[in-house]
């Protein structure tokens, strides 16, 4: 899969962070409290969501640690 640059500068939102993730949107929430998590981007006072790159760089970071999450 080949992303481009636009792709990888979009806001995400939560329903697409979770589903990237591969948790569902209630784990998606606790993983965000958790340390190491990409910040939040807060559009409106109702919509947010995480930079597309952000996100793939912290799949990657989890692979690397083996991690299962």
């Amino acid at each position: 899969m080949n992303i481009t640059e636009q792709e990888m500068e979009r806001v995400v939102p939560p329903k697409d962070a979770a589903y990237m993730l591969g948790v569902s949107t209630s784990t998606l929430w606790v993983l965000s409290a958790e340390e190491g998590f990409p910040d939040r981007i807060q559009m409106t006072e109702r919509r947010c969501g995480w930079m597309h790159s952000d996100l793939m760089d912290f799949i990657k970071s989890r692979k690397s640690k083996g991690s299962t999450h």
